[in-house]
């Protein structure tokens, strides 16, 4: 259908491109009050999604709520090698207004990168660009514009899905919360370190002696993943009984 329409070339007129952009890439951030910050980087090819060239990002260097230096991290990550830069797109979007716009440009100088840009900010849906002072403004039914919502709207989606992840990853770990002398430094390092409450109560103390957690504390820390493991265990057991018994009787 997009090549039908002729849908990448018209873009490539509307947003003043030397080439049809074949290959985009899609940009977002997301956080709820700088709580576990992640990105992600969307491509879409032909103007279909290219789930091979997904990637997602755990915000590293970044600790209080600023979009820009998130959106920042993850750009430059992106394109900080060699190896990175091999494989460049033929446009990038990033979700937002002018100001994420200019982020992107900075970094992209930063690599002496010439890689067309553009922001794409929600509600208005106005199209930021380096070369035009005002917005481009399309109508709502203009398939070029769909395309980049599509686009937008799918860095968002993948960015979200990862924090949520994480954030659920963070709800199983919550018993940390009852240890003393963990924080919440303490419990992001162990949040990151292992995977899963298992691996947690199968590990050895100098493992979290490593990510700097003093010996007494882990002991307690693998003592009661364990009672957590065990405990779950039993309600599950109960859980199966009372399904037994109700399917039974």
């Amino acid at each position: 259908k997009y090549s039908e329409e002729n849908v990448l070339l018209n873009l490539s007129k509307i947003l003043n491109l030397k080439k049809i952009p074949n290959l985009i890439e899609g940009y977002d951030v997301s956080n709820i009050s700088g709580s576990l910050a992640v990105g992600s980087k969307v491509a879409f090819i032909g103007g279909m999604p290219y789930k091979e060239e997904y990637r997602r990002f755990k915000i590293k260097t970044v600790e209080k709520v600023d979009d820009y230096k998130m959106l920042e991290e993850v750009l430059i990550r992106r394109f900080d090698s060699e190896e990175e830069r091999k494989k460049i797109p033929d446009l990038i979007l990033v979700d937002g207004g002018k100001g994420q716009l200019n982020v992107a440009i900075s970094v992209l100088k930063r690599y002496n990168l010439k890689i067309p840009v553009i922001s794409l900010a929600k509600k208005e849906e106005k199209i930021y660009t380096d070369w035009k002072e005002e917005p481009i403004k399309l109508e709502s039914s203009s398939p070029e514009l769909q395309l980049l919502q599509r686009i937008r709207n799918e860095a968002h989606r993948f960015a979200i899905l990862y924090h949520r992840k994480l954030r659920n990853k963070e709800f199983k770990f919550s018993f940390l919360d009852e240890i003393e002398g963990v924080g919440e430094k303490t419990k992001k390092k162990i949040i990151m370190k292992f995977p899963n409450i298992y691996a947690l109560a199968d590990a050895e103390i100098k493992e979290l002696e490593k990510i700097g957690i003093p010996k007494k504390t882990g002991e307690k820390i693998i003592q009661k993943a364990k009672e957590v493991i065990k405990n779950e265990k039993i309600i599950w057991k109960i859980f199966e009984f009372w399904s037994w018994f109700i399917l039974l009787f």
